[in-house]
Formats: structure tokens, C-alpha cells, sequence
């Protein structure tokens, strides 16, 4: 009989690594895996000669790559898929549009406690017991190993004694001493709790009288099994934290009741996600001009998938949300509430919470990575219906794993928060968002009181739907505006430290009359900076191109590029004087000022510098909202969709910095700013007042917002931007190019620009220096597409890659860094 030897047909996976590098990276499957290797499962992959990295599994087939030697995969950790298809499609669309790559995207969009990466382990060889003669550096290495067992590289350099370090290392490697692993870390682990219960055995009656019995010379011990018998009669188990937290036990009787097997310890797996145990509220009922906007938006989503919410401030227009996001739960389906920033979403929580409960989850950067893990896998497994139905967060919330949306609400969405600067995918959560809902076949509603430019201009040109709602809530009336003259009143000497006359007069009567007040002031920081009145001198970043501000509470200059700081100079370092003195202001100036000019005032401060903790906003939000505090003083953090009952009175300290920065948006976004800030004012009952401080109050800027005229300003400017071929008529793409050698820099930039130029023409403006042409280390030059809306947009990003390819492949300039940010703004 003749036995024929089949060949078993190979199958490989196709893998998006995290890492910027093109394309999808091809693994052979092992046969012992195949049965678990589906697409949407990660694995662990080596790639290079000794990195490990977890990666995505996109595609499975059997045609062998010929351009390279096949690896094979090493493990596969999930049981079911974490990524479904219809996100690496939204995956792909994301990095075609804004012209990254799909590593780039897969390492925004997964928490990192899901992508464990390689880590350099090295351990001491145990034949090692001689180490023969070593210079003192590679003692103190050999001699923390032998006592370490197991170490890293970055463990051994904060050896603050020791000199070169990796030079030690690599010497003792080759001296047969040590060796070097590549391990995977970071990866998440679930959060366990210890529970007590009763040793099987023991549990009859009879047995467990013996056993208290026995247990009388051990008092301790028998009193603490008493109590676990008297806690435990309904629940049969405790956790051991409680019953110690309740000093029912001491831990070493506890221990020792456990070490006689009378007590057993068992680990059960904890939901870090807060749990929601208060009372649900139904919705409010809504008012007749917001059933009316309710209505008008169902018949507009009968139309068009996206629509604009313009609602003027405080007209309702969350509770409108509410009922929307009610009818998309009765339908079974999910929900995603985009907000621009963490500090909305604090207060946002309890409002939502108290109507829908646990089927809110929050996703922000202030969560931890095991919590936004837990998200993510609730929202994979979908097992417990009524939690995370509904994602409340900011813009790294469109890469969750929904497989059934309904509905997607961006609010506040002129918001340049929205926007991802760094690193790379550099994509607008607005944007992405209005993609992620078609390919869900979802609808997007896009709310705001002051719509960008870009969303008016697609309502009125039909690609949106637009619904209006153009009354306060109760028919409250909006506040007034009064524009203050700072150049007139430091003329006349009327300034008490940086308020005019009618801005200190108005918060000295807020405070009489128990009401509260924001101050608005868009720097943080006591002063933008230093400088010395002998010789002028001004202390600037050693590594970027701008000043260094002033903090007074740290006594420190520091740059908020990159996080230099040095301490505040007594004298001047270059004429030796000590006359220097602080310019400009900010928050923290601002705060100090008020304490001393409204000394019987509970004054706070919201901005970066006093918000680093999770919880900080929340703290602040609630003292604000129960009254503790009297005067709020913050940068634009306060300025959306904060809602407390007692503000009367809104102050903004300088609208000058905004009105004049160089932007081609600087009028448009000086007008959102300010009109949100105003909004906080008088939302419930009495009306509010708002006071701008400026040096220009007949800027026309200023005199549309005393007019409420949102239209006006928007049909000026929008016809500079035809004019000038800005947005929304030109798609901008900028170029960044970022070298530590100037010349280098010069030379290459120029070329580029070149090329580019015979291929666009005109449509190409520079290489030139930005505003700051310096950032740690790196100094910076751009260049700006202005392209024609259309097919050409997708044509015209194909050619910019062939261009910018063809010069990194001749290697003209190899630490050139090239950014490329689709609608950079």
C-alpha cells in the first residue's frame, strides 16, 4: 500500500504594526494557531532582528510574499476579535485622507494597555560568580544586577554614579556576563478583588462549633471568625478589604485563620468603570420651541445624514440631546456624544447619568489606560446590555469599537479642540466623526451656538441640513454686552490693577448681590514674560524659538513647547541690574490680583496648571455649582457649555490678544470665544451682563458680537476667503519640514518647494519660517497647498506623495522630518 504525504496549504496574516511604516506587513500563521487567527484579532509578531510588537491581524489568505522572508507569528492573545471591520475601513479612510499611515492610526485608536510592546530585559548569567577585573562602572552595574537578578537599560541609567552606562553594559555583555532578552510590557491586567468565604469543610454546624471551640486560646483569631459568621449569614463572602477597612479583624488573625484553611481567599475580576447605584430620573419636559426643534430635526434626518443644531446659548439644546439619545436606546442602538473638551464632560456626566444611568461611559485622557481598556472591551463583548450604550468623550472616542450607532452628536463644534495637532493620525474628530456615522449608516447631529465657517457654509450650500433655534430656554433674555476702553482708562489712571472702571464696579456688585462671576483670560501663567527695564533683556527657551513665561507659584520660567524651566534670575545676566520686572499677564496674575482687590471673595482658578489631576475639574466644578466660590477665573476651558444657575456676570480681562493674532481664522474665532464666554452669563433667571475689556472697541468684530450678528460676520468674511482661496472654497494641506541644522533645513525645503511649485504653480506659498521657528531643538519651516475643493483634492494628495517619496528614497537629507497635516486648522 502506498502512502501519499500531503502538503498541509499555508496560510498567512496580513498585519497593520503600530508603527509609522507603510502599508500591511505579511506573517506566516503556524498551524498550531490557525484555528484561532481571525481578522480583528491582535498578535504578537517579531519584527526586526529582535523588537516584539503587537499587531493587527486585517486579512487571512495563502499567497506567500516574495519580496522578503516570511516570520511567523508567536502568539495570538484574544479568544474573539477586538476591532471589527467596519473600523479598519474607517481605519484606512483615516489614513488615506490625512495622508499617514495605518500604523499611525492603529496606535491612536487602541488604548495602550491593549499593545504591549518590547522591552530590553537584562539579566545577570548565573555562572557568573567571578567577574574577574572590572573598572568601577562595570562594578556597580555587575554588583545591581547580582542583587536586582533582572533589570533594564533604563533602570541602570537613573544609576546616577555611574558614567556612560550603555557603554558598561555592552562591556560586560562581552565579557560573557550578562544577557540581553526582549520581553513584552505594558499590557493590561484586569483589576482582582480578595473575597472570604468559609473552607468547604467547615461548613456544617457541627464542624464549625469545634472549630470556635478549639480556637479559644487564640482569641483574635476566633473573634474575627465570629464577626465574618455574623457579616456573612445572607452573602456567604466578604471582601477582605471591607472586613479589614471595618476593624472587624486584625490581618495577621485574619491571615492565620486563612493559613488553617478555616477561611478561604478567592479573587474575583472587578469592573473599574464606576458603578451608578442613584435614582434615574425621566427627561424634562420639553418646552414648545424645543418640541418644535426636536421635530424639525427627525424631518431633517429624513433628508440629509448630517445635520446643524444652531442654538443660540442656554436655549436647551442638551435636553433636545436627551431625547434623541432616548430614542436611539429604544431602537437598540448606540451612541456617541463628542465633546471638546474634559473639563465639559465632568459636569455633562451627572447631568446624563441621572437619565440613562450606567449605559453612560466616559472616554477621556484623564481615565486611566486599564479604564479606557475596560471601555473598549465593553463595548467589544456587548454581554451586559445596559452599560456603555452610550460614550461620552472627546475626540479619541470615534476609534471605539461600536458595531451598532445610531446616532453621533458633536457638540461645541467650532472647537479647535477638536483637532489633533501631534503626532500623527492629525485628524478632526468633527470630521471623522461625520465618516464614522455614514459608514455606520448613522446620523450626526452637530451642535454649537456659533458654527465654523466650513458647517454653515455646507449647510447653505446644501450638503447638510440646518435646524435654527433662536430663544433662550424659559425666554430668558440674553445678556447685555458692554465693551470697556483699557487704552482710555490706563490714559486716565481709572485702571485698578487690569480692571477698567465698569469691570471692577460690576463684580463689586455681583459680589454684594451673593451672584457669581468668570473671569475670562486665554493665557494661563502669571506673565506671558521677564523683562530686565535697564537693558531690556528678555530670557527666552534654550530649545524653541519663543519666551519663556513666568509662573509665580513654582517661582519658575518655563516654555510650554517643551517643558524647559529654569529658576527666576535675581538679577539681570546680561548687565548685572536687578530691575526686572514682569509683562503682560495671565491667569495666575490674574487670581493674585483678585484676591487683593476683592479680598472678602472666594477666588479659583481653572486653566492647565490647576487641572493635572483626574478629578480636579470635577472639584472645581462643584464647589462653583454649590457656591463656594465666588469669582472663576480661567482660559477657554470655561468658555463652552458650562451651565451654573447664579453667574450674573461674565468678565472678559483683554479680547485684544484674540482679535490680533495672525490667523486667517483669527475674526471667526475671536467671535466664537467671546459669544460662548458671554453665554455662561445669566442662564437662569435674572440677566446677565458681560464686560470686554479691549483697546479697540469699535473693531468690527466687536460691533457684530454687540449685535448678536453671527450672519454678518460670517458673510465678510466669507467672501475675504474666496478672495484669498481659504477654506471653505481651498482644501489647505501644510507642509512641516524639521531639522536641527538650519542650512540643512534651507536646502532642503527649497528643493521640495521647487519640485512642488512646477507640479501646482501657484497654489504652493513658501517654504517659509512659521510664527515660531523653533521647537525643541528643531528648527521649522512650511509650506501651504491651497487646493481646489473637489476630485482634485484626492489628485493632488497622490502627487504630494510621489513627490515627498521620491526625496526620502535619494536620502538627500536623511534627518529631515516631513509632517504633512490635512486642514490644518
Amino acid at each position: 500500500m502506498l502512502f501519499i504525504k500531503m502538503e498541509t496549504k499555508a496560510f498567512y496574516a496580513d498585519v497593520i504594526l503600530p508603527l509609522p511604516v507603510k502599508g500591511v506587513f505579511t506573517y506566516l500563521i503556524p498551524s498550531e494557531l490557525r484555528s484561532k487567527a481571525k481578522p480583528g484579532m491582535r498578535a504578537i509578531v517579531q519584527f526586526g532582528r529582535k523588537k516584539y510588537y503587537t499587531c493587527l491581524i486585517t486579512r487571512i489568505h495563502s499567497i506567500s510574499p516574495r519580496e522578503y522572508e516570511v516570520k511567523e507569528i508567536i502568539n495570538i492573545p484574544d479568544k474573539k476579535a477586538l476591532v471589527f471591520s467596519i473600523q479598519i475601513d474607517f481605519w484606512k479612510w483615516m489614513a488615506q485622507y490625512y495622508m499617514c499611515t495605518l500604523g499611525d492610526v492603529f496606535n491612536a485608536a487602541l488604548p495602550g494597555g491593549l499593545k504591549p510592546e518590547s522591552e530590553t530585559k537584562i539579566r545577570l548569567i548565573e555562572s557568573a560568580t567571578d567577574p574577574g577585573e572590572l573598572s568601577s562602572g562595570e562594578e556597580i552595574i555587575f554588583h545591581f544586577l547580582k542583587a536586582r537578578k533582572v533589570s533594564t537599560i533604563k533602570e541602570i541609567n537613573e544609576i546616577s554614579h555611574v558614567k556612560n552606562s550603555l557603554a558598561g553594559i555592552h562591556s560586560l555583555i562581552g565579557k560573557g556576563l550578562l544577557e540581553v532578552t526582549e520581553t513584552l510590557s505594558g499590557s493590561y491586567k484586569p483589576k482582582l478583588q480578595a473575597f472570604i468565604s468559609i473552607a468547604l469543610e467547615y461548613r456544617e454546624e457541627k464542624t464549625l462549633l469545634l472549630m470556635l471551640d478549639k480556637l479559644s486560646r487564640a482569641p483574635r483569631q476566633k473573634e474575627a471568625l465570629e464577626s465574618f459568621l455574623h457579616l456573612t449569614k445572607k452573602t456567604k463572602e466578604i471582601s477582605r478589604k471591607s472586613f479589614l477597612t471595618d476593624r472587624l479583624a486584625t490581618p495577621n488573625a485574619l491571615d492565620a485563620l486563612i493559613k488553617k484553611g478555616i477561611l478561604q481567599l478567592t479573587y474575583k475580576k472587578m469592573d473599574r468603570i464606576s458603578p451608578f447605584h442613584q435614582k434615574i430620573h425621566h427627561l424634562k419636559k420639553l418646552s414648545g420651541i424645543q418640541k418644535k426643534a426636536l421635530k424639525e430635526i427627525r424631518d431633517t434626518f429624513k433628508s440629509y445624514h448630517t445635520v446643524l443644531f444652531h442654538g443660540i446659548t442656554s436655549s436647551g439644546k442638551t435636553e433636545i440631546y436627551a431625547h434623541l439619545i432616548e430614542e436611539q436606546l429604544k431602537k437598540g442602538r448606540q451612541i456617541l456624544y463628542l465633546l471638546p473638551e474634559i473639563a465639559i464632560t465632568s459636569q455633562m456626566i451627572g447631568r446624563l447619568q441621572s437619565y440613562f444611568g450606567r449605559k453612560i461611559c466616559v472616554y477621556h485622557s484623564k481615565y486611566s489606560d486599564a479604564e479606557r481598556v475596560e471601555v473598549w472591551n465593553h463595548l467589544v463583548s456587548g454581554e451586559q446590555e445596559d452599560t456603555c450604550q452610550i460614550i461620552l468623550g472627546v475626540r479619541s472616542s470615534v476609534f471605539l469599537p461600536f458595531n451598532n450607532l445610531g446616532l453621533v452628536i458633536v457638540d461645541e463644534e467650532q472647537e479647535n479642540t477638536y483637532k489633533q495637532y501631534d503626532p500623527a493620525p492629525r485628524y478632526h474628530a468633527r470630521d471623522a466623526a461625520v465618516y464614522l456615522a455614514h459608514l455606520h449608516h448613522a446620523k450626526t447631529l452637530i451642535g454649537t451656538a456659533t458654527p465654523s465657517y466650513e458647517t454653515y457654509f455646507n449647510c447653505k450650500t446644501g450638503k447638510y441640513g440646518l435646524v435654527e433655534l433662536k430663544e433662550r430656554h424659559r425666554k430668558i433674555l440674553l445678556p447685555t454686552t458692554l465693551l470697556a476702553d483699557t487704552k482710555e482708562a490706563w490714559r486716565k489712571r481709572k485702571m485698578t490693577a487690569h480692571f477698567t472702571p465698569e469691570l471692577y464696579e460690576a463684580i463689586s456688585e455681583a459680589l454684594k448681590n451673593k451672584e457669581q462671576i468668570i473671569l475670562f483670560q486665554n493665557r494661563r501663567g502669571f506673565s506671558p514674560y521677564i523683562q530686565c527695564n535697564n537693558c531690556g533683556w528678555i530670557p527666552g527657551c534654550k530649545n524653541c524659538d519663543v519666551n519663556l513665561t513666568y509662573h509665580k507659584f513654582s517661582n519658575e520660567l518655563k516654555c510650554h513647547y517643551c517643558g524647559f524651566s529654569v529658576d527666576v534670575p535675581k538679577i539681570c545676566p546680561e548687565c548685572g541690574e536687578p530691575g526686572i520686572r514682569t509683562k503682560g499677564f495671565g491667569t495666575e496674575k490674574i487670581e493674585e490680583e483678585t484676591r487683593l482687590v476683592f479680598p472678602e471673595a472666594s477666588v479659583r482658578r481653572l486653566d492647565l496648571d490647576t487641572t493635572r489631576r483626574k478629578q480636579a475639574y470635577q472639584k472645581i466644578f462643584s464647589d462653583f455649582e454649590a457656591g463656594n466660590i465666588d469669582i472663576l477665573i480661567g482660559t477657554q476651558m470655561i468658555s463652552k457649555g458650562l451651565d451654573f444657575d447664579n453667574v450674573r456676570l461674565v468678565g472678559v480681562l483683554n479680547a485684544d490678544n484674540l482679535l490680533f493674532f495672525p490667523d486667517f481664522r483669527a475674526y471667526e474665532r475671536t467671535f466664537q470665544l467671546l459669544a460662548q464666554v458671554s453665554g455662561r452669563a445669566g442662564r437662569k433667571g435674572k440677566q446677565g451682563k458681560v464686560i470686554i475689556q479691549t483697546s479697540d472697541p469699535k473693531h468690527p468684530v466687536l460691533q457684530y458680537l454687540l449685535k448678536g450678528d453671527y450672519h454678518g460676520l460670517f458673510y465678510s468674511q466669507i467672501e475675504e476667503r474666496k478672495n484669498f482661496r481659504y477654506p471653505p472654497f481651498y482644501k489647505l494641506i501644510r507642509i512641516t519640514f524639521k531639522h536641527k541644522n538650519q542650512q540643512e533645513l534651507d536646502i532642503s525645503a527649497d528643493i521640495i518647494g521647487r519640485e512642488l511649485r512646477k507640479i501646482f504653480g501657484m497654489r504652493i506659498l513658501g517654504p517659509e519660517p512659521p510664527l515660531i521657528s523653533k521647537i525643541q531643538q528643531y528648527y521649522l519651516k512650511t509650506i501651504l497647498m491651497k487646493i481646489e475643493r473637489g476630485n482634485k483634492v484626492a489628485d493632488a494628495k497622490v502627487r504630494l506623495q510621489k513627490v515627498i517619496d521620491y526625496f526620502q528614497e535619494k536620502k538627500i537629507s536623511p534627518s529631515l522630518r516631513i509632517i504633512i497635516d490635512v486642514d490644518p486648522y
